[in-house]
């Protein structure tokens, strides 16, 4: 397997708030995915991720999108 593409990518590196906030945004997509109560307290980004989830969810379950 060639890795040059890989090893010599103009890609930008995501600082670590960048990635913080994808982190948070994973974490509230899969507590609510898992049914887990949403935890008071954390980021903005977990916030939106677990909300959009539920919305999706609720959204599907009353037939509205498959």
């Amino acid at each position: 397997m060639n890795t040059d593409r890989y090893l010599n990518s103009t890609a930008p590196v995501p600082t670590i708030e960048q990635e913080q906030y994808l982190n948070d945004l994973d974490r509230g997509d899969d507590d609510c995915r898992k049914g887990h109560p949403h935890k008071e307290g954390q980021s903005h980004a977990y916030d939106i991720a677990y909300g959009a989830r539920y919305v999706l969810e609720q959204m599907q379950s009353a037939g509205a999108i498959e």
